[in-house]
């Protein structure tokens, strides 16, 4: 596996989850829950 080339790449994330979470106003109480 570390001798793909892919492996030195960041993941790609495709959907605006951050986005997506401040518009469900979730973002902060997920935050306190992951603390």
């Amino acid at each position: 596996v570390d001798l793909l080339p892919e492996i030195s790449q960041p993941p790609r994330i495709l959907s605006d989850v951050d986005g997506a979470l401040k518009v469900k106003q979730m973002k902060a109480e997920l935050d306190e829950y992951l603390k």
